[in-house]
């Protein structure tokens, strides 16, 4: 029959071979749940097996008569290559003689979803549907930058690696690592250089599952595309690289996060104790201010779907406006973007806890907090970490918030005044009294900025005595002083002193107190070269 091939020929048999070796073939994921389990061969692995060489010797295997015309195996190798390997994996490699002769069937055509005009006629039963079923595994889909692409079950994802590593109920979230050849995600950024192969390929993908899937992934979708600067990611936000829908399942492609979660960090690293280690640590912290009132600022992105950082149910960051008791977890909440105020709040006041007086001090919080709503529950909550009893703040929170101020090392310039100037205005019951994310950004970079200001007043006769070194950073001076007043956490925000102090430092620089200069400059004029500030986090 025209179509067939000898099948016992030494070269097709090592071709059949070939492409079966577990070396050769990769593993990719594929189905409507998209498994691990699919395999396929690359284009790469593909060209380098399939020499002009070897695709002559298999081209006299399939034409032993000379009178029926071989095709040009060089033509073979740049028009065909993969329909070539398909035919030969369906038992029909001489069907290359049809293949050859029409555009339509040429590389670049494929993979086919119907049967093309050109595709050749044959007697042999589903010819078509034996070629269409053959050819995904050498077809693996580029996973390109911005797609938003519908795909059938049959497509296999150049995805080599697959680890859930959350579940958040309505969608399921995965460590995944991409076939660098099939990796186009990343669009080319200077100002983001990643050397390891392995962190560039790896990623995070969020599958939603649930009745409501669709209308979450196209909200979390389509706010992911507004957010950008222009198609460009946002540096403090997690970037978007793309989505697809497959068989009831809605996907979305994220940066992944390789370093860990916040707390991670807190409980593998030393707290900052230098003045240097103290203001880089708020200086790298701070732009995460700027990525909120970014997210807040653009338009559909407050009630089209949830908050970036809201809490619900027993989330110990979530706002009291969000709490429900277990009877009402499902309940549908209408949230403000003001939750999003409080949890960064939170995370603020734990992270200065931990800067003051360590990992320690920190655990003791949360332990501090549970207690505290076990007795006010009278027992009936035993394990809550979160800020509040219905609405009111914990007893705990406001000590600890005292001690930081008691405590603070003398030559932190910055930690009081983050719990002063924003965990108390962002830690309160009612969200209408929560000041705005770009209040809190603009105070933000006040602090900032006067604490370097304090430290290149403090530095006339230029940097220190010794190349990497500070006298400041070998000789820590860390007796107490006095720090801020507190602000009552409850007090009303919005019809208080407060928030116009607030507004008015995000638009006017404030020169530090004489008491910041009179007590601390002597110790900073032992030598301390203040690091450049750099450019401000925009």
């Amino acid at each position: 029959m025209d179509g067939l091939q000898p099948e016992s020929a030494p070269g097709i048999q090592h071709f059949l071979q070939w492409k079966s070796r577990p070396g050769i073939r990769k593993i990719g994921c594929g189905g409507p749940d998209n498994t691990l389990g699919s395999h396929y061969i690359s284009q790469a692995v593909l060209q380098d097996y399939l020499t002009v060489d070897k695709i002559k010797t298999l081209l006299d295997e399939l034409f032993e008569d000379s009178s029926q015309s071989p095709v040009n195996a060089d033509r073979v190798r740049a028009k065909y290559l993969r329909p070539f390997a398909i035919l030969l994996s369906c038992g029909c490699g001489r069907m290359i003689r049809h293949f050859h002769k029409h555009q339509g069937l040429q590389d670049t055509s494929l993979p086919f979803r119907s049967e093309p005009e050109d595709f050749p006629k044959s007697a042999i039963k589903n010819l078509f549907e034996t070629f269409r079923k053959e050819q995904w595994q050498f077809y693996p889909i580029q996973l390109d930058y911005d797609m938003s692409d519908d795909l059938a079950n049959d497509y296999i994802l150049p995805i080599t690696a697959k680890e859930e590593i959350g579940n958040g109920g309505s969608a399921i979230l995965y460590k995944i690592i991409v076939d660098e050849a099939y990796n186009t995600l990343k669009p080319v950024d200077p100002t983001r250089v990643t050397t390891e192969s392995v962190a560039a390929n790896t990623f995070a993908l969020k599958t939603y599952r649930t009745p409501e899937a669709q209308k979450y992934f196209e909200n979390e979708r389509d706010a992911f595309i507004r957010l950008r600067h222009g198609r460009r990611p946002h540096p403090n936000i997690i970037e978007f690289y793309g989505s697809f829908v497959r068989d009831g399942t809605y996907n979305i492609i994220l940066e992944y996060a390789d370093r860990g979660t916040l707390d991670d960090y807190m409980k593998n690293t030393p707290e900052p104790k230098t003045i240097t280690e103290i203001t880089t640590f708020w200086r790298n912290f701070f732009p995460v201010m700027h990525g909120l009132a970014h997210v807040h600022g653009t338009p559909g992105t407050a009630s089209d779907g949830p908050n970036i950082l809201l809490g619900y149910g027993m989330n110990p960051y979530g706002a009291p406006e969000t709490y429900r008791d277990k009877d009402l977890e499902t309940c549908h909440l209408q949230v403000l973007q003001s939750a999003d105020i409080w949890s960064t709040g939170c995370v603020l006041s734990e992270v200065a806890t931990w800067i003051t007086e360590g990992i320690e001090k920190l655990l003791e919080y949360r332990r501090r907090r549970q207690e505290e709503i076990f007795k006010r529950s009278k027992g009936s909550i035993t394990d809550e970490e979160r800020f509040h009893y219905v609405s009111e703040v914990l007893d705990a929170v406001k000590g600890i918030h005292v001690e930081i101020r008691d405590n603070s090392r003398r030559n932190d310039l910055i930690t009081p005044w983050v719990i002063e100037r924003l965990v108390n205005g962002m830690v309160r019951p009612d969200p209408n009294h929560r000041a705005t994310a770009r209040v809190f950004l603009e105070t933000s970079k006040e602090i900032l900025s006067e604490a370097e200001w304090q430290l290149k007043q403090a530095m006339p006769n230029g940097p220190a005595p010794y190349p990497g070194h500070t006298v400041w950073d070998m000789t820590v001076d860390v007796r107490k002083r006095r720090a801020p007043p507190l602000s009552p956490p409850d007090q009303a925000i919005a019809s208080s002193p407060h928030i116009e102090h607030i507004q008015e430092q995000a638009t006017v620089p404030r020169r530090p107190s004489a008491r910041y200069a009179q007590s601390d400059s002597y110790h900073l004029q032992q030598g301390f070269a203040a690091e450049p500030s750099g450019e401000e986090f925009r």
